[in-house]
């Protein structure tokens, strides 16, 4: 996993602010876990164990989220019954983007341009690999 920065700006922000210590804690936890374009997994067992290390009741963290839903600082989705999380303007500038969770829906990220643009070049840079074993199988005669 890359190292992420996360910039002092962060002390300004009035969605960083608003939340408690602890959903302010779990929000950093949440940026340093995140795959490349602030994708997150958001099952319990998964943040109690790389985020606490006095693991609260699954209903804690199910509050400790909530706020951060509510301050826009996390936007939930559901993909196969597992849920995951969108971190919008998280704004890592890497070379290399991997996407390690299912992708957001667009409605999650619509209004973030640099999430937008990351996730466009993701898409593109997919459908160019399909049609290049596309190509290669029907070179192969299958």
């Amino acid at each position: 996993m890359p190292n992420r920065l996360i910039r002092d700006g962060i002390l300004n922000s009035p969605r960083y602010l608003s939340v408690s210590d602890s959903a302010g804690r779990l929000f950093i936890h949440l940026c340093l876990l995140a795959d490349d374009l602030g994708c997150v997994d958001l099952d319990y067992t998964f943040i109690r164990r790389r985020a606490f290390d006095d693991a609260p009741a699954e209903e804690r963290v199910i509050d400790l989220l909530v706020e951060l839903i509510d301050a826009d600082l996390l936007r939930q989705y559901h993909v196969d019954a597992r849920r995951y999380g969108f971190l919008p303007r998280f704004g890592q500038r890497l070379r290399i983007l991997k996407l390690r969770h299912p992708h957001p829906p667009e409605a999650l990220y619509a209004d973030d341009p640099d999430a937008s643009a990351k996730f466009g070049k993701l898409r593109i840079a997919d459908e160019r690999r399909k049609e290049a074993a596309e190509a290669r199988r029907k070179e192969s005669g299958n």
